[in-house]
């Protein structure tokens, strides 16, 4: 069960007017952004009079910014500071998020889990500076995020992991208490469920704890299971000025509480005597679906094996798909959490978006899909299709839809390139079929309209036989009317929707001599436009519409790297857009907020490699590595002066697909049966003394791996394919001498030095190897 975003913005809506916000969203904006809009009210009016161990850490740095306290706005939104991560597995259905501090967030609807550690004083994370408070991920391939503490003789580590049990998906904050002396110790921590998270507020109306369960209820739904009875447990609103006196004196046990404002909060405490050298661990779980209070959790969600339950799942995927290690570790390290990123998210993403979200999210989703496929992961690419396909087959009318359909087909036919051997359902081949026929009747009508336009001369004025001039009459100067031709209506955006049409007639299986005749013409016709509307450039870029136009052809165009039409429209749109919009390295957006893309960047990065601008790559790319968060994303939408997310999803699918189409992409890709290698990676790299190794990396010519490395006196590339294409070019360094470069297992036919040095040859071997002198 997903709560859908119409649900959240009228409950969002209910809260604000207990709490009489002022802020009222305009009619013309989407859910998501009246969401945003009544959270900030709700911000602003809660954090108001708040204390600085009240507020969520992104909320202290913006109020309290220069060591004092600044007047809070009436509306108060998170743009600034929209980085963390997310804690899932591999195509699961839910996952959590937690801030740079840990506050952990599993349900938006139960609130948030935070752990406060007792000292002299309660330590509250979110006031700890990065360096005091490390809450880190472990490792990349193992996705457990740590929090350790030394306080005194007691060791405190905290760990947080996605768990499952049973069908049922868990956030799981595990608790590690250590005793490091040979005497007797106490020690007290707190457990608060608190009514916001990394986003803002998350308003909490409703608590209830069953005792005999040690189930923590929040707004109906299941929020927290304690690991067992605590000495208190206290039910207030979070900014009780006399909350702290009361959860360290009072022992008591609320069991129920309301809050017409929404500032329900609950905070536990354990207090613990250790033996010598003694330990203790407890299992908190949060389920990450709706579970009502007639549904108590068992016990058995607090396995003590679920840490490696979830440890061994990240392993194989690690274990089982490409790998990549780049010469700058903490590309390394962003690339695998890209990957995190989109296997974590993809899933979800789909089933919360209702149909008319996924057809005007087409172009966006596509790429996260086709992100996925060529990373390797084709069994959670599967199922995205296979969810998506089940959604869109409820489209009434396929035909109206057609060029937004179109890419779901598109990268349903590259997925099968890249793995023949997977197959479908029968909810993609209902898809598949549908939208074929679409594209077919679509291709059709548009070539005999265009066909009936250019032989209107006949048909369009009709005189009268009598009123018919002779043949001396006409060459004698005197002609007959005859009306123009009326020009079609070619725009960019119809461009846009006829390219991705006949891109996605590339899969359709059976094809007739009659359908292959109006394909040509339709291909004809649509080149014939774009040669056309370059000579008069009616696009704008200061213009939001156009950019969003003129950044989904370039999109387009880099996915499918169909070179045949449009590529000199292509060349012209990336030159405007460095030329335009380009600000600190990446790409200012005309808009109120002038929010910094780093994601439209990283399409810009990715045209330069296929245009062989090496420089522009490595250089766009260099400026967005400015940007990534403590957990190595690359936040969608940037801050230039935090240089934390501003916008949008901190953990951003769309950066994260970028970003993995752009460095497979500078590595290898493929046209026809052609491979194309190292065009985009840095000229540093090719003689790093660490080298680049990826592997397995998923043609349509099958798997390809990829190495350099230093050895005493040379430099050396290694080339490995699991068949064998027509021909290679590789490119190499601007200083290195073509002549001195010697190859193995391939003949050069041509050595090729502008627009880079760059081999072209014929593979003889599954092997190859390249060096040149150091």
């Amino acid at each position: 069960m997903i709560l859908d975003e119409v649900s959240v913005l009228e409950r969002l809506k209910e809260i604000a007017i207990r709490n009489r916000i002022e802020v009222t969203p305009s009619d013309d904006m989407s859910v998501r952004d009246k969401i945003e809009v009544l959270r900030a009210g709700l911000n602003g009016v809660a954090f108001a009079n708040a204390e600085k161990h009240m507020l969520p850490h992104w909320a202290i740095r913006k109020i309290w910014q220069g060591g004092r306290k600044n007047p809070v706005p009436a509306s108060l939104f998170n743009d600034s500071y929209r980085n963390w991560t997310l804690i899932g597995t591999p195509g699961g259905r839910n996952f959590a998020i937690a801030d740079s501090h840990g506050l952990t967030t599993g349900l938006e609807v139960c609130g948030s889990i935070e752990f406060w550690p007792k000292d002299s004083e309660i330590i509250f994370p979110a006031l700890l500076s990065p360096t005091e408070s490390p809450f880190n991920l472990i490792s990349i391939e193992d996705q457990l995020y740590e929090w350790n503490l030394t306080i005194g003789p007691i060791g405190f580590q905290r760990l947080v992991y996605y768990a499952v049990k049973d069908g049922q998906e868990y956030l799981v904050n595990e608790i590690n208490l250590q005793n490091l002396s040979l005497d007797p110790q106490s020690f007290s921590f707190f457990v608060a469920l608190r009514p916001f998270a990394a986003s803002g507020m998350l308003p909490i109306s409703d608590l209830y704890y069953d005792t005999s369960t040690q189930c923590l209820y929040s707004n109906g739904f299941l929020a927290l299971k304690l690991d067992r009875e605590p000495a208190n447990l206290i039910m207030t609103k979070f900014d009780d000025p006399q909350l702290l006196d009361i959860i360290e004196q009072e022992d008591r046990i609320d069991t129920e509480y309301r809050s017409v404002r929404g500032f329900g909060t609950a905070i536990a405490r354990y207090d613990f005597n250790l033996r010598p050298a003694g330990k203790d661990i407890l299992i908190f779980v949060s389920p990450l679906d709706y579970v009502p209070r007639d549904n108590p959790l068992t016990d058995s969600c607090k396995s003590f094996d679920l840490r490696d339950e979830a440890v061994a799942t990240w392993f194989d995927f690690s274990f089982d798909n490409p790998y990549a290690e780049f010469p700058d570790a903490e590309l390394s390290r962003v690339a695998a959490q890209a990957s995190v990123s989109l296997v974590v998210q993809l899933r979800r993403t789909i089933s919360s978006l209702s149909i008319d979200d996924i057809v005007s999210h087409s172009g966006s989703l596509t790429r996260s899909i086709s992100a996925i496929a060529q990373s390797g992961y084709k069994d959670i690419a599967a199922i995205a299709i296979a969810e998506l396909a089940s959604k869109l087959n409820e489209v009434a009318r396929v035909q109206d839809h057609v060029s937004a359909l179109s890419p779901f087909l598109w990268v349903i036919h590259q997925i099968e390139s890249l793995f023949p051997e997977i197959e479908f359902g029968d909810s993609v081949t209902q898809f598949r079929i549908a939208v074929s026929r679409a594209i077919e009747d679509t291709i059709s009508s548009t070539v005999s309209s265009i066909a009936g336009s250019e032989n209107q001369s006949d048909s369009v004025f009709h005189p009268d036989f009598a009123s018919v001039p002779s043949i001396e009459s006409i060459t004698q100067g005197v002609t007959t009317y005859v009306p123009p031709i009326p020009p079609r209506n070619i725009t960019l955006d119809k461009i846009l929707e006829s390219y991705w049409i006949l891109l996605a007639s590339n899969a359709i299986k059976a094809k007739g001599e009659d359908f292959d005749k109006a394909l040509e013409r339709f291909r004809s016709m649509l080149d014939d436009d774009c040669k056309r509307i370059l000579k008069k450039k009616p696009w704008d870029y200061d213009s939001i519409d156009d950019l969003e136009v003129i950044l989904g052809f370039i999109s387009a165009f880099t996915l499918s790297k169909d070179f045949d039409i449009g590529r000199d429209l292509f060349e012209d749109l990336v030159s405007g857009m460095r030329a335009k919009r380009f600000y600190r390295g990446l790409i200012r957006y005309p808009d109120e907020k002038k929010r910094i893309s780093s994601h439209h960047a990283l399409w810009i990065a990715h045209a330069f490699v296929l245009l062989g601008i090496r420089h522009e790559a490595e250089l766009i790319l260099s400026r967005a590595s400015a940007y990534f968060s403590d957990f190595h994303y690359l936040p969608e939408w940037i801050d230039p002066q935090t240089k934390g997310g501003t916008d949008g999803n901190g953990c951003s699918i769309n950066a994260a697909a970028a970003l993995k189409i752009l460095l497979r992409d500078m590595m290898v890709y493929e046209i026809g049966k052609d491979l194309y290698i190292f065009s985009g990676i840095p000229e540093d790299w090719f003689t790093s003394e660490k080298p680049l190794n990826v592997s397995n990396i998923p043609t349509k010519l099958g798997m390809v791996s990829l190495s350099t490395g230093v050895s005493a006196n040379q430099h050396q590339i290694e080339i490995e394919m699991e068949n064998l294409p027509d021909e290679i070019e590789v490119y190499l360094p601007a200083h290195v001498p073509l002549h001195m470069v010697k190859v193995f297992g391939a003949t050069v036919i041509a050595r090729l030095e502008t627009p880079n040095n760059r081999l072209r040859m014929i593979p003889l071997n599954e092997q190859i190897a390249i060096t040149f002198h150091r």
